[in-house]
């Protein structure tokens, strides 16, 4: 049974609600401080990382691209900086493509939440749901909250 798509778009429900909350006018940087809520992100070995931008930068539109296996990397953010959208916040993404995206877009932000980080915010959910039916969990490779 494949479960990881499932649970990537439960932790990217929890990564938009961050951003939904987000008052109009915020900054990268209070974008980034307001994602330390979730307690796998504050608790995880990575940092989420500023990849394109600055914290004093408005974070503008938003988009969270996460699930479905990955990202996109380049093309997708290339066409959602290109459809409007400000700031991209993906959960990993190569250096070669961050580099390339500044290169094209230096007005516009990348924020990387972490991999594993981000992929536990899907998982505990559901661990959790299995745990409270008297299933005996043992996480491995997640961050519990």
């Amino acid at each position: 049974m494949g479960i990881h798509t499932p649970l990537d778009e439960l932790g990217r429900r929890r990564l938009a609600e961050v951003v939904e909350n987000l008052p109009e006018g915020a900054s990268l940087g209070e974008l980034v401080e307001r994602f330390s809520s979730l307690p796998e992100l504050a608790s995880a070995a990575t940092c989420v990382e500023l990849r394109l931008g600055a914290p004093d930068r408005l974070a503008g539109r938003v988009a969270v691209l996460h699930g479905a296996g990955t990202n996109g990397g380049y093309p997708v953010a290339a066409c959602t900086f290109r459809h409007g959208i400000d700031t991209v916040i993906y959960i990993h993404c190569s250096h070669a493509a961050a580099r390339r995206l500044a290169e094209e877009f230096p007005d516009k932000n990348l924020v990387v939440t972490g991999h594993i980080a981000s992929d536990s915010l899907g998982i505990n959910p559901f661990l959790a749901e299995l745990s409270s039916r008297g299933i005996e969990v043992i996480p491995m490779d997640v961050i519990e909250p």
